[in-house]
């Protein structure tokens, strides 16, 4: 069933905006440090962990494992994010590659895990043939918003990226609450509003 059949009340609007705001954030991240090769590794899975717990919470999903769900979905998709890092030596081409790259798994992680939560069910307990069939659906959604995604990166100011970028790294933090991480997400999606409406 497509996200969209599943989606009710206004969720799959939602959805969307948290799924664009961390694939900014995400794509901000990554065209700052694509030429470390895997220097943004850890600071992007601290903003993934984080919007699979949101979106998790949005659907009524809050006993999910963040970590399980994020590694089971990207290594369905390690090709594409690799193939983004393999590039990271292009003078010009490298750092929006490796944006490109992330915003795309970016997109098709959060759309997967809205397929799941919108049915009421954990990623982490499907099949890899669910998965799959899932992801389709997922990458359908991600190639529709990934665009808008870094075109509004591409607006952030210095400051609204240097912001990001330490909000990211307080999404490390393994002693955060969720309390904090709600916070540390609020203030990602209001920069991101702030740049689009640009």
């Amino acid at each position: 069933m497509a996200v969209e059949q599943v989606a009710s009340n206004g969720k799959m609007t939602q959805a969307a905006v948290v799924i664009s705001a961390f694939s900014a954030a995400h794509a901000v991240i990554a065209f700052a440090l694509a030429n470390t090769a895997i220097g943004d590794t850890v600071v992007l899975t601290g903003l993934t962990y984080a919007m699979i717990h949101t979106l998790g919470n949005m659907y009524g999903m809050s006993g999910i494992q963040p970590a399980k769900i994020g590694a089971k979905i990207f290594g369905l998709l390690a090709g594409v994010y690799l193939a983004g890092k393999l590039t990271f030596f292009l003078p010009g081409i490298g750092n929006w590659a490796n944006a490109a790259a992330t915003v795309f798994c970016t997109q098709v992680i959060g759309w997967t895990c809205v397929g799941f939560f919108a049915l009421g069910q954990d990623p982490s307990d499907a099949s890899k043939e669910e998965l799959k069939e899932k992801m389709q659906t997922a990458r359908a959604n991600a190639h529709q918003y990934q665009a808008e995604a870094k075109e509004v990166a591409k607006k952030m100011t210095k400051q609204e990226r240097e912001k990001i970028a330490e909000l990211a790294h307080a999404l490390r933090e393994p002693s955060l609450s969720d309390q904090q991480r709600d916070a540390i997400t609020q203030q990602i999606e209001e920069i991101y509003a702030a740049a689009k409406r640009r």
